[in-house]
């Protein structure tokens, strides 16, 4: 995954890196996720966002079975 260098996914602890990435997620990918971006309220609301976001790009094309299968 490529990160952005500004410092703003320097984390000390998962806990922290799991609330920098949903807070990152909410505030760039809200209008994207529609309500799906509730998903991020679970406890494993990352993987379900991720599963979301692979299972959309195959059905539109965009991921190959091969990607897929990796996934």
């Amino acid at each position: 995954m490529v990160l952005p260098k500004n410092g703003a996914f320097n984390w000390s602890t998962a806990e922290e890196a799991r609330m920098r990435m949903t807070e990152y997620i909410r505030s760039h990918f809200s209008g994207l996720l529609g309500e799906d971006i509730k998903l991020l309220d679970l406890p494993n609301g990352l993987d379900l966002i991720q599963d979301h976001v692979t299972c959309r790009l195959a059905e539109h094309g965009i991921l190959s079975n091969r990607a897929q299968a990796a996934a």
